[in-house]
């Protein structure tokens, strides 16, 4: 945001560049002359150079509408000479003073030093109800009916430039006035008389500038309302809106009444009413905006009074005579110059308080203020308004005030995003704290199941220690699906791109399944594409995920007959293609209005099915997301007691397998599962673990691979016993107290020489997006989350038995 100093000098140097450089353009220059006693003498030369302001003493009969050929006649009347242009109110015409209602015929002779040989013409402003215009004896131009009382006069406003045809050095000019409805009589702007090329150009040029204000004034205006009425909805914003569309009216419905030339016969009544609603309204409709956006400084009853007056004055000009509201204008007038000097003093105290969020309103209000002033100065009249200034003054208040709201926006959204962002933090601390504290129990309940499951156990014990087992793999497939699910959400869940042979991934997930079919009394079937590609390049873990969640469903809901597992692979090209899942059953089926909302987290296709089979309803919704990510398709036939089909189909590539012969054998070792392990792996292992449960879990499965490992309470201790004996392995818990593993992790890898290093494998509960890479960035070489089994245990062993095997090797001399 700006500074109040900056603020200050940008408003002083752009107002006075306006007007040093926009006060010369487009503005009628003209010759003077010199018009007395109704007589002017002029140069056709410089007449066609540059157009002229009949301005002058002209001659006036008053309270009589003489025409052309009276005149010539002769008449008894003796005329007056009056300035023109001005407005009768409060001037001393035929011995008294005048307040603008009567009639009068005024006179003006010119006299060119040569015929013309060029068109001229002449620009005729809009006189306050009607006129009628000769030259030389021949009717010229004309605004409504010009009559000599209020019935017989009919009004209506509509400035022209219009084509002298006369040739001749003498222009005779008659012009009779009549006014019987307005509050002003008489002319307040001047006709111009020169080339009809000029003035019809100067005119069209007003008219374009004035069409381009109302095409930003209609444009902001529906935007504004078009973005409150979505959901932005805020009173500023709507006020200023309305201020818009309404002030729009007053731009083409007033001054030099573009409105009235599209539309020539509208009636006067509506259209004089129009103009001064229009700027009723505008100015009470800013009053609420700036309420708005000062709350403190325009205070709620000042707007509110200032409404009210509004209200009251349309009410006048609705229904009141066009004399009685029009002569009421200018105390309103005054409220807008009140307006003006009060909306400066909030100026002022808003820049004193150097209050950033409002920068753009002050600038935007600056170049209202100038245009205001032009407006008012115009009314009186004082000046003419130009037609570069107003253009200018109306962009730059549009586009600072709508700048403000825009700003306005982003710093709400940027609060909305900051608030959101500290929810989502505040979501994530609590998954990780809840998903640390439920796995680190369950790996004590599952590890220890699953050691006693390695003991000879007789028929009953073997049943309730499967299902502790089963319960326990229960939570914690819980407890995956809600990170899960939190991960994708949050867009945080990344896919691996690796090469995986897919049959055995089909036929180990569906080996996963094969025992819990079999209890059901199920026939599981699994049905390849005999010319299925072999290996392919994706997520096998998240195809397996997939698979697992879809023909876990199947099994899960279906009490007999059959669940069959389908796929079948068709190539784009030579390595491009849609790989096609497919699971089937013969279960309970869904209806059309369980199919609509299958998909959605939490879900269960009746509240009974819960209740009966149980579950999170998180599965189907992972899967959904998963198969997005993957760019994939994912869609279901069922039918109520008929079964379902559900149908996966995701891109894939193919690959050509590439092992090198440790990867060959370390593949076929991990399948081994060998009771004493520490025969064929020798190593030195080291456990730092702070719960006791854990401490004793890991002891025992070690002990069970033939190993005596050490066991420390903190990452403090796991250092100085390496110190003390070094080891070739450390499964390493990552909270503990005193020095967690991370840290005790990062003092060896930066104190040890690279052939003393250990293999630290992170032994955690912490199971979330990120946990495993911060791990890997801080020194260690793999990642276990908690619960872990024996088999995981093995794995690891052997896996890093064979790089340490292979390390050694390398750096002997």
């Amino acid at each position: 945001m700006y500074s109040c100093g900056s603020i200050h000098k940008f408003l002083v140097y752009s107002l006075g560049l306006l007007f040093v450089l926009g006060l010369p353009i487009n503005q009628v220059s003209a010759q003077e002359i010199n018009i007395r006693a109704g007589q002017a003498d002029l140069q056709l030369r410089s007449l066609i150079r540059e157009p002229v302001a009949l301005d002058g003493r002209w001659l006036i009969y008053w309270d009589t509408l003489l025409s052309p050929q009276q005149l010539a006649r002769g008449t008894d009347l003796t005329p007056d000479t009056l300035y023109f242009p001005a407005l009768w109110n409060g001037k001393m015409i035929a011995g008294r003073k005048r307040n603008g209602i009567g009639k009068a015929t005024y006179r003006l002779q010119i006299r060119l030093d040569q015929a013309p040989d060029t068109l001229l013409g002449l620009f005729l402003p809009d006189f306050y109800t009607s006129y009628k215009l000769w030259i030389n004896g021949k009717y010229f131009a004309g605004n409504g009916e010009v009559g000599t009382s209020k019935q017989t006069t009919s009004p209506h406003w509509l400035p022209m430039v219009k084509a002298i045809e006369e040739h001749h050095p003498q222009l005779d000019m008659v012009l009779q006035i009549a006014n019987y409805h307005h509050m002003k009589g008489g002319l307040a702007e001047s006709i111009m008389l020169g080339a009809h090329t000029t003035l019809a150009k100067q005119l069209n040029e007003r008219f374009f500038f004035i069409f381009l204000i109302l095409g930003l004034f209609l444009m902001t205006g529906f935007f504004l309302l078009a973005f409150w009425y979505v959901g932005q909805r805020e009173d500023g914003i709507l006020y200023f809106s309305l201020f818009c569309l309404v002030h729009s009216y007053y731009l083409v419905g007033s001054e030099h009444y573009p409105l009235h030339h599209l539309f020539p016969n509208l009636p006067f009544a509506l259209t004089v009413r129009l103009e001064y609603l229009s700027l009723y309204w505008s100015l009470g409709l800013y009053w609420q905006v700036t309420h708005r956006l000062f709350p403190d400084l325009v205070k709620k009853q000042y707007t509110r009074i200032l409404t009210w007056i509004c209200v009251l004055y349309s009410i006048w000009t609705v229904f009141g005579p066009v004399y009685g509201f029009s002569h009421t204008l200018r105390p309103f007038l005054a409220l807008i110059l009140f307006s003006l000097i009060f909306g400066g003093w909030v100026f002022v105290k808003s820049m004193l308080r150097k209050d950033g969020t409002k920068t753009y309103a002050l600038i935007g209000f600056a170049f209202l203020t100038v245009m205001s002033i032009y407006s008012i100065g115009d009314n009186i009249p004082l000046w003419q308004v130009n037609t570069f200034v107003e253009f200018t003054t109306y962009l730059g208040f549009l586009l600072f005030q709508s700048m403000q709201y825009v700003s306005q926006f982003a710093l709400r959204h940027q609060t909305t995003a900051e608030t959101a962002a500290a929810a989502n933090r505040a979501k994530s601390e609590f998954l990780a704290t809840m998903s640390h504290e439920i796995r680190t129990p369950m790996n004590g309940v599952i590890g220890m199941a699953d050691l006693l499951s390695k003991t000879p156990l007789n028929a009953e014990q073997s049943e309730y220690l499967k299902a502790i087992m089963s319960s326990g793999q229960n939570l914690v497939s819980i407890v995956n699906d809600i990170l899960d699910l939190s991960k994708i959400e949050a867009h945080k869940m990344s896919l691996e791109k690796r090469m995986f042979k897919l049959p055995d991934l089909l036929q180990e997930t569906a080996g996963l399944l094969q025992e819990q079919a079999q209890e059901k009394g199920l026939e599981f079937v699994v049905d390849l594409q005999k010319d299925l590609p072999a290996f392919m390049i994706g997520d096998p873990i998240r195809i397996k995920q997939i698979l697992l969640n879809l023909l876990s469903n199947a099994i899960k809901f279906t009490a007999e007959g059959q669940v069959v597992l389908r796929t079948s692979c068709q190539m784009d090209s030579e390595v491009n293609g849609q790989l096609l899942l497919q699971v089937s059953d013969t279960g309970i089926g869904m209806s059309e209005n369980q199919l609509s909302r299958l998909f959605e987290p939490f879900t269960q296709a009746e509240p009974s099915t819960y209740r009966k089979y149980g579950g999170t309803g998180l599965g189907l919704a992972i899967t959904y997301r998963l198969v997005k990510m993957m760019d994939g398709e994912i869609w279901v036939q069922s039918e109520l007691k008929q079964g379902s089909l559900f149908s996966v189909q995701i891109p894939c590539r193919l690959a050509q397998p590439s092992l090198d012969k440790a990867g060959s054998e370390l593949q076929e070792n991990q399948r081994i599962v060998t009771p004493m392990l520490a025969g064929d792996h020798p190593l030195r292992i080291m456990v730092a673990e702070d719960h006791p449960v854990n401490q004793q879990l890991m002891q025992a499965v070690l002990r069970r691979l033939g190993y005596e490992a050490a066991l420390v309470e903190n990452g403090r201790s796991a250092i100085d016993a390496f110190e003390h004996q070094g080891y070739d392995l450390i499964f390493m818990d990552v909270q503990m107290p005193v020095m967690d593993g991370v840290s005790a992790t990062r003092y060896l890898r930066q104190a040890l020489p690279e052939k003393k290093q250990p293999v630290i494998i992170a032994m955690t509960a912490n199971a979330l997006r990120g946990d495993r890479e911060n791990y890997m960035a801080a020194g260690m070489d793999d990642y276990l989350a908690k619960p872990v089994q024996i088999s995981q245990i093995e794995e690891m062993i052997i896996k890093w038995s064979y790089r340490l095997r292979s390390k050694s090797e390398k750096i002997k001399p």
